[in-house]
């Protein structure tokens, strides 16, 4: 099972574009939807919005505790919630196409991968905000992406960091990531061709790491 975490500071109109996106290329009964919110000013119109689209609330709160804090708490939820993979979701996403059920399902016959990541070389449709091309937490060394093979749609396969850009992620390995700053262990599968895009280049103000 999937859990889609999102992930809520502030920036209404950016939410709701990530929501309408999100809702309009899949079936979202396919995963269980839960969100944190981490002090919104709007936060009462944000929690309607969110429910509107089918989303939980587990984790609230009413003073901000920074986005790492928020993220440990929906890990945690869909964990105890019985989520296998967690698909982490910021507010300020663009859904381009729908997910990619069928290569996920050829990743989940590859023990030997712990991460889906639903973009590319790039992390935006119009190709301007590359992704790195190394491994930070190895020193910065290289990383040497080749053919996924087999898989049902164009892909690749390496070992870089984990990163908070869409992507899913093994569970346990994720919440073992947050509790401990170990990286994940296994390779990362990504697709050519994005799935999201990066639409928010302003951060949130006052928002707290």
């Amino acid at each position: 099972m999937i859990a889609c975490c999102l992930q809520t500071c502030d920036r209404y109109d950016l939410t709701l574009r990530t929501l309408e996106t999100f809702a309009q290329h899949n079936d979202l009964s396919k995963f269980r939807l839960l969100h944190a919110d981490d002090a919104s000013t709007d936060q009462e119109q944000m929690l309607d919005l969110v429910k509107y689209y089918g989303f939980r609330t587990v984790f609230l709160s009413r003073e901000r505790v920074g986005m790492r804090m928020v993220r440990w708490g929906l890990i945690s939820a869909a964990v105890r919630r019985g989520a296998d993979w967690i698909f982490l979701l910021e507010n300020d996403i663009e859904t381009l196409r729908p997910f990619p059920w069928e290569l996920f399902e050829h990743v989940q016959k590859h023990p030997e991968v712990s991460c889906l990541r639903l973009y590319g070389r790039f992390k935006d449709a119009a190709r301007t905000d590359p992704c790195l091309t190394t491994h930070k937490r190895r020193n910065h060394e290289p990383v040497r992406w080749r053919p996924f093979r087999d898989a049902p749609e164009a892909a690749q396969i390496g070992q870089i960091h984990w990163s908070a850009q869409p992507c899913v992620t093994n569970a346990q390995m994720l919440l073992r990531h947050h509790q401990t700053s170990e990286e994940p262990d296994g390779w990362t599968v990504r697709v050519k061709k994005n799935v999201v895009s990066h639409i928010g280049a302003e951060r949130t103000p006052g928002r707290i790491m």
